[in-house]
């Protein structure tokens, strides 16, 4: 059974992910953005650690537009 809503095309918009979350960071760069055993962080300490790990890419020589795997141990690192 395939169940499915309204279609609303005035939601749609030319929008990714990462702008999404960088309009958050903008309006509410306090608010917790993830939480595990280890604690809280906040959307602005999310995107610290995610600029980081896309310096630490970039030095590697990774640029626009190439896809890459991590490989990373699960949790808030």
């Amino acid at each position: 059974m395939i169940l499915s809503g309204p279609v609303l095309p005035e939601l749609l918009r030319d929008e990714c992910l990462a702008d999404i979350f960088r309009e958050t960071v903008r309006r509410q760069p306090t608010a917790p953005a993830l939480e595990d055993v280890q604690g809280m962080l906040t959307y602005q300490e999310v995107l610290r650690r995610a600029e980081g790990v896309a310096a630490g890419l970039r030095a590697e020589g990774v640029g626009p537009g190439q896809c890459v795997g991590l490989w990373m141990s699960r949790g808030r690192d």
